[in-house]
């Protein structure tokens, strides 16, 4: 392996070692603002987020805003290249199992 394969090796790993990070502790963050609003009735943020064919909801203390639906991006990105499109798949894939559907 010579040593730009190894270099891009290792920026794909810390890349996505880098995202898988910042999404826990983003989830972490919501989950526990969630939690000690239902739980203890704190005036925390309660976020919450609802997906179909035709819109993607995006709720916050009360307020929603409406956005474009996410299907057609998501097909797109199904295309990109490796890692990126598998790992969309996969997600894709999870949603599904997820939804019943």
């Amino acid at each position: 392996m010579t040593e730009t394969q190894k270099l891009l090796k290792r920026f794909a790993l810390a890349s996505l070692l880098l995202l898988c990070v910042t999404a826990m502790l983003c989830g972490a963050a919501l989950v526990d603002s969630n939690t000690r609003f239902l739980s203890l009735g704190d005036s925390g943020r309660q976020v919450g987020f609802a997906m179909d064919r035709e819109t993607t909801t995006l709720r916050w203390d009360g307020r929603a805003v409406s956005l474009p639906p996410l299907a057609p991006a998501v097909r797109w990105l199904r295309l990109a290249p490796a890692p990126t499109g598998g790992l969309v798949a996969v997600g894709e894939a999870v949603w599904n199992v997820c939804r019943g559907g």
